[in-house]
Order: structure tokens, then C-alpha cells, then sequence
């Protein structure tokens, strides 16, 4: 669609954003009201019945719950770290309720905060559920940056946008150029469009390429000369990784956010710690201390006193009030002085909206993972930026929306995709992978990549064994592996296909006469993950979805594609971006299960179809079959 300029294009990406809004709340009341405990747990959006395993006091005094879950129930979820969630308990009357926040979540336990003084009573007894709460602070802040995005009239801001949107032309300063000696030559180009960029820069890593470390690089070589940048992503888990790498360095790291949300390792790195180790933080405790000395002596006045009595109950409460600002005042020096030493503050899209980080600009904010993002939310950290570096793969996993009118309207497309057909001079793509074999690159490179990527020496020809393909088609055509659907869900599974692939792993296995490998199994629907987990329980295995290998790598990957239908019908395995995913976390040797019948028609599967005949890695499952 053209739009005649960046006002009109933002206001048709903020009517999206309402009807994206209005969607998804839509779908998530619907489940939550109307659908049973049984149906709810096998959308995912909720975990019952749950025995409580311990309690105790966790972040800001708030009491916490660790809830374990029936033995056999390893049921897929969307409630992980971090979710907005709320614990219930049903009784023949009534339902208890209790908002929180999930601190951590596998298939076995749940470690819920609450957001309450106390503990529930006669907490240990009943059987709990958790329900996923629908959180609308995400979009109230993507609003709003829109709304100042449309509105404003600082002029930097103004020519940013418009640069980043493609209605005006980026500049470049001149500059040396600069060559690290462990930086590849695409590598070092990025880092040095990203110096001599003076609006925007983007980082394209396909898989494998490098992208984090290069991003890495840059920020570092960047930090040399700005006193300070503002590093983002969609993600926690995103930003946790920047976080640990920027930290390896040896940058001084601030991390924002909810604590909850945060990877263990970087705890140390946040600012609610860093206050607690400055030295000036026991003043704030001695101020709280006096303060509540001074309150507790005014309530000891008894109702019946004099004038006297009066005046000094009311300058004991006066000096517990001057006292607790007296520690407030500390405690907003401490931020200020925190955060005014820092290299690199990190935290989300949606957590440089925090009020720790109001009225502050940076000199570059760099947004990783631009591809992941919704475009509003990318917009949120630029707000405080006068040049912006963004880093991702749009040809890997998509923003999430779950409105088709939404969708229609553009809400799907990331600002990395715009920049890079609009700005497409101020992008580098990085062409060398270090991770897979040749051949196991070889198909996403001609289908995403326009055959650009090399497979770098160290890795061209790497085998899991001298015996063993790097590439392997299984075809399950005419075998009669039938798709079915979860019962009360969308899901598909087939158990076929998954009992075939574990019949193949345990040849493979048989095959290494006993050598490590490290494994993984990714298959895009929730239903054949279950399947594929209860019959490889207890192997050292790592089964998950598309989006849950995103940032992953193995040895060795299967990818059960499930679909096998007469109708040819393959549902969202069109959305051809997961599934680059998929085909690329496998180092060594990459095994594809799926029916050609049912796949073969779609012109992205019949590629990869010819792909594999073409390497010689088509298989029939009959091969299996005895």
C-alpha cells in the first residue's frame, strides 16, 4: 500500500494495533469464559489441577507458590516465565482468585508470585489451576509511542522517522574504515555502516552468520566514542543473551525490568541489585528505620491527651513523612547515579517505556531481533533515540499477530522488513554461516537468501559420522500415516509419523556405536511435541516447537511435519518463515519426516522435495517399516 507520508502510514499501523487489540481479547475471553478447566488446558492458556509443593517470600516481600503438576501431565502451555497469570482454587461455593506472575515454568512445576501480603489460606489444601491472563500494558505503550510518533514536533524525532520510513534520505558521514581481526569481511562492512550510518543501520543475519557477536562488536566499538547506548529486543530471553555477552566484554550493564523475567545469571546486572549494592543504600534503610521509630512512638498516644500530647503525636508523624522522603530523594540518586555510570542499559521494547527512563535520549539505540517485533513496539525504545541500529532476520520467525483484519492491514510486516526495502543501502546482509553443513544450508539459501550464504570451511562438510547424509527426506507417502486432530483443540498430531521417527532415531543411535550426540526434535504443532515427549521420555532429548528452537542449535534435528491429508491441506506450515527455522538448528545432520502426497503440492515443500532428490537425500519410510 502507498501512503504520501509517515503521519498517514502510522495512522493506519495505530488502527491495526486497536483491532489487533480487540481481537485478541476477544479470542482470549472467549476461551477463558467459555470454555471448560479441560478444554482451556489443552488450548495451553491454563494448568490444572496443580497440588501446591512449597511456599515462601520472593521479590518485593511478596509470598510465592511452587505447584507441581500430575505425574504424566507434561500437556504444552503458552504460561512461561514472566506470564501475567491468576491462581485459582474451586471449592463447592466458590473460586479463589489470586492475581501473579509466573517466576518459573517446565513441564513438571510452576513457581507463581503473588501479588498479595499474605499467603492464601490453608494454602496447602485443594487442588489449584492456573489461568493466563490477557496483559494490556504491552499495547498501551505501543499506543502511545504511535501516538507521539504521529504528533510530534521535535524535529529530530521527525527526521528519524522519516528517514527510518523511507520518506527521507539516510546520510552517511565519512569516517576511517575499520577492520577487526575477528570479524569476517561482511562483518566488518556492518560494523562500519553502522559507525558511519547517521539515522539507520540493519544488521540482516540469516542462521548461523554470526549476527549476535557482530552486533556484539559494534556496540562495543560504538561505546568508545557515546557515553552511553540503549540496547533492546522483543524478548526477555533476547535481551538476557545481549545482556550475559555485553557483560563478557567487560561493559558496564544495567538491566531493566521485572526481576520475575530475568535470567538468573543476570541478577546481579539489575538495577533493583545495583542499588542495593550502592554504597549510599543504607542510608535509605537508616531513614526507613527512623521513620518507622518516629511512627510508632506518635501511635503509642492514647485518644484522650492534651494540647501538648497533640502537637507532639502530630511532629513525630511529620517526621516520619520528612524521613520517608528523605529516602525516596536517596533512593532517586542512586538510580540517577546507577544509571548515569552505565555503558549499556538492556532491557525490552516494552521496558524502555519504564519510568526509570523517563526524559532519557541516547546518542543510538540498537533493536535486536527486529524481525520478531511488532513494529509498533520497535518504535517504543526510537522514541528515545537520535540513530538506530537494528539487527535480525525478517526471513525467520514473524511478529506474532493473531488478527486476520490486523494482519491485512500490515501489522504483520517488522520495521527490519521496511527498512530494508526501503533503505536497502544502509543494510548488510552477513553471507558466511558458521554452524551448518553445506547441504543443510544449501535450501534456505535458494529459497530466502537469493544463494548468497557460504558455509564457512569449518563447517562446509562436517558429518555426524563419515557414514552418515548430512540431509535426509523421509517420505511417508502411501504409508497411511493419517493426520488426526487433538480432541478440544486446533492442534494436529500423528502418531504414526512420530512412532517412524523414533524407530529412525533408535537406528541412528544403534548406528554410533555409543558416541555422544546432541538431538533435537521440532515439530510446528503442540500435539505432536506431546506425542514425541511421552514416547522419548527419558531420552537426552530436546523436543519443541518451531518457536521454542528459535536461537538453537544441535547436532542432529528431526522435523516431523505431521500434515497428511487427501485434501493437500498444510495449514500453517505455509507460513514458510518458521519453517526456514526449522531447516536450519541442525549442525551435522538434518532428517525431514513428512507425506510428499499431501506436502508436494504446496511450491515451497515440492522444492525442498526436488532439493533433496537432488542430494540424494530422498528416503521412503518403508525403509523403516520392517
Amino acid at each position: 500500500m502507498q501512503y504520501t507520508d509517515a503521519i498517514e502510514e502510522l495512522g493506519k499501523l495505530a488502527q491495526a494495533l486497536v483491532i489487533e487489540r480487540e481481537d485478541e481479547l476477544k479470542m482470549f475471553q472467549s476461551i477463558q469464559e467459555e470454555r471448560s478447566i479441560k478444554e482451556r488446558c489443552a488450548e495451553g492458556v491454563s494448568i490444572h489441577p496443580l497440588k501446591v509443593i512449597n511456599t515462601g517470600i520472593s521479590f518485593g516481600s511478596y509470598p510465592f507458590l511452587l505447584l507441581g503438576r500430575n505425574k504424566g501431565d507434561d500437556r504444552p502451555t503458552q504460561i512461561q516465565t514472566g506470564s501475567s497469570i491468576s491462581l485459582f482454587r474451586t471449592s463447592e461455593t466458590e473460586t479463589e482468585r489470586y492475581k501473579g506472575r509466573v517466576l518459573f515454568a517446565d513441564d513438571q512445576q510452576v513457581k507463581v508470585l503473588l501479588f498479595k501480603d499474605d499467603l492464601p489460606e490453608g494454602v496447602r489444601e485443594g487442588r489449584w489451576g492456573i489461568d493466563l491472563m490477557f496483559d494490556d500494558r504491552t499495547f498501551d505503550e505501543m499506543a502511545k509511542a504511535l501516538n507521539e510518533l504521529i504528533n510530534t514536533e521535535d524535529r529530530v524525532l521527525m527526521h528519524l522517522r522519516d528517514v527510518i520510513l523511507g520518506y527521507k534520505r539516510g546520510q552517511m558521514l565519512p569516517a576511517h574504515q575499520l577492520e577487526l581481526p575477528h570479524l569476517n569481511e561482511d562483518q566488518n562492512a556492518a560494523l562500519n555502516l553502522c559507525m558511519q550510518s547517521q539515522e539507520v543501520a540493519v544488521i540482516h543475519g540469516p542462521p548461523g552468520t554470526g549476527k549476535t557477536s557482530s552486533l556484539v562488536s559494534v556496540i562495543k566499538q560504538m561505546k568508545k566514542d557515546l557515553p552511553q547506548v540503549l540496547v533492546t529486543a522483543p524478548s526477555n530471553t533476547a535481551v538476557d543473551v545481549l545482556t550475559t555477552r555485553l557483560i563478557q566484554e567487560g561493559l558496564k550493564v544495567v538491566r531493566i525490568g521485572n526481576a520475575s523475567k530475568i535470567e538468573e545469571s543476570n541478577l546481579d546486572a539489575t538495577l533493583d541489585q545495583l542499588i542495593r549494592q550502592h554504597r549510599d543504600f543504607k542510608m535509605i534503610r537508616d531513614f526507613h528505620k527512623r521513620a518507622d521509630e518516629m511512627r510508632s512512638m506518635a501511635s503509642k498516644y492514647k485518644r484522650n491527651f492534651g494540647h501538648a500530647e497533640r502537637e507532639q503525636r502530630k511532629l513525630l508523624f511529620n517526621e516520619s513523612k520528612q524521613l520517608r522522603k528523605a529516602a525516596k530523594d536517596q533512593e532517586m540518586a542512586i538510580i540517577s547515579s546507577v544509571l548515569d555510570q552505565a555503558d549499556v542499559i538492556t532491557c525490552t521494547f516494552i521496558g524502555s517505556a519504564d519510568w526509570h527512563l523517563k526524559d532519557r535520549r541516547f546518542p543510538c539505540v540498537f533493536v535486536d531481533e527486529a524481525g520478531q517485533g511488532l513494529e509498533p513496539g520497535a518504535w517504543v525504545p526510537i522514541l528515545k533515540a537520535d540513530k538506530v541500529i537494528l539487527a535480525g532476520d525478517p526471513q525467520q520467525l514473524p511478529p506474532t499477530v493473531k488478527s486476520e483484519r490486523a494482519e491485512k492491514m500490515g501489522l504483520s510486516v517488522s520495521l527490519i522488513e521496511k527498512v530494508l526495502t526501503r533503505q536497502s543501502d544502509f543494510a548488510i546482509l552477513l553471507r558466511r554461516q558458521y554452524r551448518m553443513n553445506e547441504r543443510i544450508m544449501g535450501f534456505s539459501s535458494e529459497h530466502f537468501y537469493n544463494n548468497q550464504l557460504i558455509a564457512d570451511d569449518s563447517v562446509k562438510d562436517q558429518l555426524l559420522h563419515p557414514d552418515q547424509k548430512a540431509l535426509e527426506w523421509i517420505d511417508t507417502a502411501g504409508c497411511g500415516f493419517e493426520e488426526s486432530s487433538e480432541h478440544n483443540s486446533s492442534s494436529k498430531s500423528n502418531p504414526e509419523e512420530a512412532a517412524l521417527l523414533c524407530r529412525h532415531f533408535e537406528a541412528l543411535k544403534a548406528s554410533m556405536n555409543g558416541q555422544a550426540m546432541e538431538v533435537g526434535i521440532i515439530s510446528p504443532y503442540r500435539a505432536q511435541v506431546k506425542i514425541l515427549r511421552d514416547l522419548l521420555k527419558g531420552q537426552e532429548v530436546s523436543i519443541q516447537s518451531v518457536d521454542g528452537f528459535q536461537g538453537q542449535e544441535k547436532e542432529v534435528i528431526y522435523v516431523s511435519l505431521v500434515r497428511s491429508n487427501q485434501q493437500s491441506n498444510i495449514g500453517f506450515l505455509k507460513d514458510y518463515r518458521r519453517m526456514n527455522v526449522a531447516l536450519t538448528r541442525a549442525r551435522k545432520k538434518l532428517v525431514v519426516i513428512g507425506d510428499s502426497a499431501t506436502l508436494g503440492n504446496d511450491p515451497f515443500f515440492s522444492a525442498f522435495l526436488d532439493y533433496a532428490e537432488k542430494n540424494d537425500a530422498y528416503h521412503s519410510a518403508w525403509e523403516w517399516m520392517s
